[in-house]
């Protein structure tokens, strides 16, 4: 095969760990002995997002950019995410670009949205509801 940096028909078959956010993921592709480029087979990198985000999920989100990464695979949109947890998606965007923390309850909330999605978002869909205020 030919490598697409390099134009060397140098590709040959590769196995490896990737870094994603600090999560070691396995992962399948192709190196170039000629130029060390490594190109990844088609939906490899999808797959190895996956395999990060439910790491992640699974132990607790830790940093903006674990949020970012967590609420993207989810397919959550970050405007989305806003109105779910009552914020503002300027909120959002701060705990995403570590300009403010991460408050541990939403870390939790989008770790729950990741894993549980349906009832997750319903649960806080209901809290969401206007109640009426008990008669005295």
């Amino acid at each position: 095969m030919i490598c697409p940096s390099c134009k060397q028909p140098r590709l040959r078959p590769w196995r490896g760990t990737a870094s994603i956010c600090g999560i070691a993921v396995e992962g399948r592709g192709f190196h170039c002995d000629a130029c060390g480029e490594i190109v990844r087979a088609l939906g490899e990198l999808e797959r190895q997002y996956e395999v990060a985000a439910d790491a992640i999920a699974a132990r607790g989100i830790e940093s903006g950019r674990e949020l970012t990464l967590v609420r993207k695979i989810a397919e959550l949109r970050a405007i989305d995410v806003a109105a779910l947890l009552d914020v503002t998606p300027e909120t959002v965007s701060r705990w995403e670009h570590d300009e403010r923390p991460i408050p541990r309850l939403v870390a939790f909330t989008i770790g729950e949205l990741y894993l549980h999605p349906k009832i997750t978002r319903a649960k806080l869909e209901a809290l969401a509801k206007p109640r009426p205020k008990p008669k005295r």
